[in-house]
């Protein structure tokens, strides 16, 4: 949210408006206003995801604060988590006490939030890759669904855990406690009513299961491994979409300097010149401006090496988590 904003025409400085009066705003050709309406789009949709990708690192960050996620899944509280009742609000006056959240519903709140937090940034690049191209402004190869898919098709971690999610959605709560050890019950999960597994996934997760009680143990599979694979992949996804489309990044950034270039009277400065506003109009009556100040590339190129940063030490933690549980056997 808040990646463009409206202006009220009285909001606008009186040197805004001199200067809109005295220059000849041209009208953009055709052509023009369907890469201007691309441009908006997919900057607009750049914004967006980097912005779902924090909300993503913010539940993974508020589970790892609030809880510490050993090898062994005994999960440790670092801190306590209490409804304290607002004695300001009237119906809450008599309710003194404070009611304590405890560790399987904390835990769940939090893993239907990180694990929903992903598929819905896995979905929005989905979204921008069906709906932002098309064949005048065709997605950079290998920007495809077919990338996606196999990513689904070959990574358990994140198939897993997004079936979970649709598990989640129709109301039941994912992880399962058993002597302080939390995990993912698949004897539960698979006989839980009300849910109808996918057919694939089901004979899977049987097969998984019967492997498992096969060696003697219970059919649960680990926690820290599995919401740590599944944050690797999700990672990876996004660093991997800002790469695959820088290209076409660098590529407006070109065009729309050129198309600003072509319309100088349009572009409005500021008293002291040292910014301003390109000026254009879409529809009838419908005026937009974009900075000239503005650099969509800078931006691109901040976003992919702050989450190559990211990338690089949730890889170091997961290579961690999985030797240890390898030490283990």
């Amino acid at each position: 949210m808040d990646l463009s904003s409206m202006i009220l025409a009285e909001h606008l400085s009186d040197d805004f408006w001199q200067a809109f009066e005295e220059q000849n705003i041209s009208l953009l050709c055709e052509p023009d206003k369907r890469f201007v309406n691309f441009f908006l789009e997919i900057t607009r949709h750049l914004q967006e995801l980097n912005q779902l990708f924090h909300v993503f690192r913010f539940n993974l960050l508020n589970m790892r604060d609030l809880f510490t996620l050993t090898f062994s899944d005994s999960l440790i509280r670092n801190d306590q988590l209490n409804f304290v009742p607002n004695k300001t609000e009237p119906f809450l006056e008599k309710k003194e006490h404070m009611i304590e959240i405890n560790d399987k519903i904390a835990i769940n709140a939090l893993t239907i939030n990180f694990i929903s937090s992903g598929k819905t940034l896995s979905k929005s690049i989905e979204t921008l890759i069906e709906n932002d191209f098309c064949e005048e402004f065709s997605a950079p190869k290998g920007l495809d669904k077919a990338w996606l898919n196999k990513i689904y098709d070959n990574d358990f971690n994140y198939r897993f855990l997004v079936h979970l999610r649709d598990f989640a959605q129709h109301g039941h709560l994912p992880v399962s406690v058993t002597d302080n050890k939390f995990g993912f019950d698949l004897g539960q999960i698979l006989g839980t009513p009300h849910f109808s597994h996918n057919s694939t996934r089901k004979k899977q997760f049987e097969s998984i299961a019967n492997q498992i009680i096969g060696r003697s143990d219970y059919p649960r599979l680990t926690f820290t491994y599995h919401i740590a694979g599944y944050n690797l992949t999700i990672t990876k996804m996004y660093v991997d979409f800002l790469r695959k489309i820088k290209s076409t990044i660098s590529a407006s950034k070109k065009e729309i300097d050129s198309l600003i270039s072509r319309y100088p009277d349009n572009v409005i400065l500021t008293p002291d010149k040292s910014s301003g506003l390109f000026v254009f109009m879409l529809e009838e009556d419908d005026w937009h401006t974009i900075s000239i100040d503005g650099d969509v590339l800078k931006m691109h190129n901040d976003f992919l090496r702050k989450a190559k940063k990211v990338l690089h030490e949730e890889q170091l933690l997961f290579d961690d988590v999985k030797l240890s549980i390898l030490n283990s056997k």
